[in-house]
């Protein structure tokens, strides 16, 4: 589960407006509607002060789905908890800005508070009237907006009115697709995953969720309260999800049908939407029952238990990473399938991988790892991803690298993956190929060019960006201002620099990558001299690279960070060779500062005319003193000679000399004689 938000107490601010719309209270928490990464407080809407509304804070590390509250915003449909505004603002208790919620306020609380709670069923008559109908209208308007839910569950349903007659779908947007499901709720794909690694997955995960809470809605408590999650998890392999999640409960027969329907496991024939409203309108058919995986005539044992299939075998050798790692390197599972199951060319591929990665069982490291994660999917295509620690399906990999970075967790695995493009692997190995799985291959492939790039702008800091487009800037800097668009960046920075570190420069490696994510079209460039080994040229770069978002996206003057980075272009005044010129630019840059123009000091710094004119009086000057060296050096070692033009000169001013005084003195003489 995400880490518990941080607290919000003796709070004595006035309310916090969003959108100049909507006031939050952040003296009113309202426990009773909290969500596992946010929390929830009392608001008011200015233009309709009657309509009930409360606001969700998401104060919890991990990141929310900001497209999808880009898309719900304003969407009001039967069955779904009505979105009304989102957006960043500042929240005195954690000094610092968030993401906040504004939902249409359910009156009549969640219909169930935790997943151990026991409550009274709604009655058989008016099932279908009270739940399904909602809840089916609702996802008919997902579906039309393109969203997943993935936050379907019993503890995730509302009821909107006092009377409980009108029941909602809650918040799918303050927490990462499918983090906070309770297995019950979850395929066995998904249960397999990492919760991190569930990924938005679907239409097919949300009818399943859908199934499972109205066999919970209907018996009034979690049918499976009495298992742990990996039980769960184990009796669906085993047994099959309708089987394990209905277990010994005697569920209305209203429900059966529609249970066994929505709880397929296989999800190609899931019941859908349409097959609902086919229900719905007196066309019942039994479900079709997913297909039985093969199984073989030995069992494998391992750890004191057998397996006659493929999943479960898979399931066991993941689940206890380096035990499973022995029979896989040491190529029993191989001898398994091939003897067992007679998959000779499954047995084939999987001998072939072990060879290659040149390994065994003692030896622990990527390669292995990636070998075992190889040998595992082949032998369960549509299971997550599973490489030692790493739980995730294929589309969830932006989300579980924000989610690991976000808790601090190891991504190197990720990288490993990433770097020996397992999407290669993954792709080979699905039996049902579809166009769309070619979109891992070349994505992978930009991910390995940005991994390459260690220098700021790349790196695992620009594949994070790229993989979630709508992720706040993670930056140490900006942790507590939620820097979602790249227009708020510099504004966010300007506050940050109030309390920075000076000695730093302000762009770091999370808000280079960002930048380079965000805004690459006018900013390459200006990376590329960042990052130059040349300290002068690097200190041009980060000042340019912020003074183009300045010049593109405003605002018009940041005063402090201005400030900030003026302190830091030492460098770049030591390149003038001048002592007056840099003494007269150090007088200059006050002003500047004080306008807060980021463009303006880049332009006072590095204007062409003052470094040419600077350049040129160099060159004068190094040739001056040049010539003056060796005129020196010839005096001092005896071997001064003149040129011969200089030589020439001498003499003729010589004889002019000596004619004149020559011509002075018989003058002299001439008088002297006649006197």
């Amino acid at each position: 589960m995400a880490q518990e938000p941080k607290a919000t107490n003796n709070v004595k601010s006035g309310p916090v407006v969003l959108r100049e719309r909507f006031e939050i209270d952040p003296s009113k928490p309202l426990a009773a509607l909290d969500m596992p990464n946010a929390r929830a407080f009392a608001c008011s809407d200015r233009r309709n002060p009657q309509r009930p509304v409360y606001a969700l804070i998401v104060d919890g590390p991990l990141p929310p789905r900001v497209g999808v509250m880009r898309t719900l915003r304003g969407v009001s449909a039967t069955g779904l908890l009505p979105l009304m505004e989102w957006g960043v603002v500042d929240w005195p208790a954690l000094d610092g800005r968030v993401m906040a919620v504004v939902y249409e306020r359910p009156m009549g609380g969640r219909v169930m508070r935790d997943m151990g709670e026991v409550f009274q069923p709604v009655p058989d008559q008016h099932f279908i009237k009270l739940v399904l109908k909602p809840l089916v209208a609702a996802l008919g308007e997902l579906r039309l907006h393109s969203v997943v839910h993935r936050a379907i569950r019993p503890t995730n349903l509302y009821w909107m009115d006092r009377e409980q007659t009108r029941i909602a779908l809650g918040d799918c947007a303050t927490s990462p697709p499918g983090y906070d499901q309770p297995m019950i709720c979850e395929t066995i794909e998904g249960g397999m995953a990492n919760p991190e690694g569930r990924g938005a997955g679907y239409y097919p995960a949300d009818m399943y969720a859908l199934g499972a809470t109205l066999v919970t809605l209907s018996v009034g408590h979690n049918t499976r309260s009495d298992l742990t999650d990996d039980e769960i998890l184990t009796s669906k392999i085993s047994n099959g999800s309708y089987a394990s999640v209905v277990g010994e409960e005697r569920v209305p027969l209203a429900v059966i049908e529609l249970a066994r329907g929505l709880l397929v496991d296989d999800p190609a024939q899931r019941w859908t939407l349409d097959a609902i409203d086919l229900w719905l309108n007196g066309r019942r058919t039994m479900p079709l029952q997913t297909k039985q995986d093969k199984r073989s005539q030995r069992p494998f044992s391992f750890r004191g238990d057998e397996y006659f299939t493929c999943r479960s075998l898979a399931h066991a050798l993941a689940r206890d990473w380096e035990a499973g790692a022995v029979p896989i390197m040491e190529n029993k599972v191989e001898t398994w399938l091939r003897r067992g199951l007679e998959m000779t060319e499954l047995a084939d591929s999987v001998s072939n991988i072990v060879r290659a990665s040149n390994a065994t069982a003692k030896e622990a490291g990527p390669i292995r790892d990636l070998a075992m994660a190889a040998v595992l999917t082949l032998m369960d295509p549509v299971a997550p991803v599973r490489c030692n620690k790493i739980r995730m399906h294929m589309e969830a990999l932006g989300t579980a690298l924000a989610c690991t970075l976000a808790l601090r967790g190891d991504v190197r695995p990720y990288v490993d993956m990433i770097m020996r493009d397992f999407a290669k692997t993954w792709v080979a190995a699905q039996d049902d190929f579809q166009l769309d799985y070619t979109r891992f291959d070349g994505e992978f492939r930009d991910l390995r060019s940005y991994l390459v790039q260690t220098s700021k702008g790349g790196g695992v800091e620009r594949c994070l960006y790229e993989l979630n487009e709508a992720l706040a800037c993670r930056s140490a800097l900006l942790l507590d201002q939620c820097v979602v668009e790249i227009k708020d960046l510099l504004p966010a920075l300007e506050r940050a620099a109030v309390k920075a570190d000076r000695k730093q420069w302000p762009a770091d490696r999370h808000i280079t990558a960002y930048i380079a994510a965000r805004y690459p079209r006018d900013t390459m460039a200006q990376i590329h001299s960042y990052n130059d080994p040349d300290p002068r040229k690097a200190a041009l770069g980060g000042l340019s690279l912020l003074a183009v978002l300045q010049w593109k996206l405003g605002p018009e003057s940041l005063p402090s960070l201005t400030e900030w980075i003026a302190g830091l272009m030492a460098p770049v005044l030591e390149g003038y060779h001048s002592r007056e010129r840099r003494k007269r630019l150090e007088k200059e840059m006050p002003k500047v500062v004080r306008k807060g123009s980021l463009v303006e000091l880049y332009h006072l710094l590095d204007n062409p005319e003052e470094r040419q004119a600077d350049f040129d009086g160099f060159a004068v000057a190094r040739r001056q003193y040049a010539q003056a060296a060796q005129q020196v050096a010839a005096l001092e070692s005896g071997n001064y000679r003149v040129s011969e033009k200089s030589e020439k000169l001498g003499q003729q001013t010589a004889a002019t000399v000596s004619v004149a005084i020559a011509a002075l003195s018989i003058i002299i003489v001439t008088i002297i004689s006649l006197v």
